[in-house]
């Protein structure tokens, strides 16, 4: 395949062009964002279908529109608004439809297409996607038989860049958008699940050099393993609580004190039910509102309240951070990023790998910054996983946030940061050097859960309820 940034170069004779020279840019760009990623043409339909089931299951989601992002009925950014989507929106330098198409057929690894009436977007989809040699799978039905096939074949081809297409809102109705949203949701889960069974992600790698590091160091200095493991444990727990042994920090007091009012509110002669301990992000609650609505039967509406005694289990929502710590000190099963997971080298088992809410860590710094070496200054939200990734023998000052701004006044070199669409970064002239992790939403918890119902009644909604 030919290799431009100029589109019209890349693309056949349509009768369309671009007024830019450096669109093929996004091909890169794309590919930056971490694990599964959502593009759609934008348009009212199928297309903001895909971007709101790619907005729900908390993965990089763009939509690539025509010039002044032309769209029938409301403007995108007033749909992005009124849905609550987190959505990248990239307008193309020319007003085609058509161009738009082959862009986006261009951009992904594989196209899905939902069409009912035999439309003339469909066909042209279908021209641009064997123009690229690019799969398309292009679906008229709805049910079970439907989604297997396409989750067959998601997973034959193993997309990271999946771009959804079909008919508009005019030509079908929002009865069968309704159903579509419900399919698509369904497999898209699953494959994100799926996927993490083949081939070692970054962060995967990461564990198995730095268990084989301490392995190795344990036998160079004629200690055990397990001692090299707890000098590591108590280096990080200082950083990461801020305590020594007998003067816990008040982050770590307060989530200690939380799990013990959970327990003696709601435990204590009432059965011991598990407790699940998530995130307070919106795309984690979102997620869990409905799980449990689906496979428990309950509704849950999230507000002020941290913690939410259901028939089965107790819900706790706090931050991040805090739900290390409170499986640590006796909470059943906790959802949390793989990036903090291996920021605290913790030690609680991990159960599983969901592939949602994924992100990527990468390397970052103002343009102009020259190569990336030793003696460079580095800052970091994850000072410990970002030296360990770059296998840095310098220390790598820790940041609560806002990387951006310390680049650009250059307080530092660089930034090891995470990043799902870039546009943040691209917005405060930073450059993304290096991919270095992928990461997402996995559990820990107690090895017994692995076969409790909690956990299994995850995986089968993991699986679109068919597992």
């Amino acid at each position: 395949m030919k290799r431009s940034n100029d589109l019209n170069k890349i693309f056949p004779d349509i009768g369309r062009s671009s007024a830019r020279r450096d669109e093929g840019k996004y091909y890169r760009q794309l590919r930056l964002s971490p694990k599964i990623t959502i593009i759609s043409g934008g348009q009212s339909g199928v297309d903001s279908v895909g971007l709101q089931v790619g907005s729900f299951l908390g993965l990089p989601t763009y939509a690539i529109m025509p010039e002044n992002c032309r769209r029938e009925g409301e403007s995108i950014d007033a749909f992005v608004r009124r849905e609550g989507l987190n959505v990248r929106v990239i307008a193309l330098a020319s007003e085609s439809y058509r161009f738009r198409t082959y862009a986006n057929a261009y951009f992904s690894d594989m196209t899905i297409v939902y069409d009912f009436v035999g439309s003339e977007g469909t066909r042209a989809t279908v021209d641009a996607c064997a123009c690229f040699h690019r799969p398309c799978a292009v679906l008229s039905k709805f049910g079970k038989e439907m989604r297997r096939a396409l989750l067959d074949r998601l997973l034959a081809e193993r997309p990271k860049i999946i771009n959804i297409a079909g008919n508009s809102a005019d030509k079908i109705g929002q009865a069968i958008l309704s159903r579509v949203y419900e399919e698509l949701s369904l497999v898209l889960r699953a494959y994100c699940f799926l996927s993490q069974g083949k081939g070692r992600t970054l962060s995967q790698k990461f564990a198995q050099k730095r268990t084989k590091a301490v392995a190795s160091g344990a036998q160079g200095q004629g200690g055990t393993r397990a001692a090299l493991i707890a000098e590591e444990r108590d280096e990080r727990r200082e950083h990461f609580c801020g305590e020594r042994e007998g003067n816990p920090c008040p982050e770590y007091r307060c989530a200690e004190k939380e799990l013990a009012f959970v327990r003696r509110g709601f435990l204590r002669g009432k059965g011991q039910k598990p407790i699940l301990v998530i995130p307070n992000f919106s795309a984690a609650k979102q997620l869990f509102r409905d799980f449990i609505q689906r496979e428990y039967k309950e509704d849950i509406n999230f507000g002020k309240r941290l913690v939410y005694p259901l028939k089965k289990f107790i819900l706790v929502t706090v931050r991040p951070r805090e739900v290390l710590r409170m499986v640590a000190k006796g909470a059943d099963l906790g959802f949390v990023g793989e990036d903090l997971y291996f920021e605290t080298d913790c030690t609680l088992p991990r159960l599983l790998d969901t592939g949602l809410i994924p992100n990527a860590t990468v390397l970052v710094s103002q343009s102009g910054a020259g190569k990336y070496a030793e003696e460079k200054s580095v800052c970091s939200q994850y000072p410990h996983f970002a030296k360990a990734l770059l296998e840095r023998k310098g220390d790598i000052a820790e940041i609560s946030g806002s990387a951006e701004a310390y680049l650009s006044l250059g307080l530092y070199d660089f930034c090891v940061d995470t990043l799902q669409t870039g546009y943040t970064a691209e917005q405060n002239g930073v450059t993304v050097r290096k991919k270095l992790a992928e990461t997402s939403l996995i559990a820990v918890g107690k090895e017994d859960m692995l076969g409790s119902e909690l956990l299994q009644k995850f995986i089968r909604y993991l699986l679109g309820g068919e597992g």
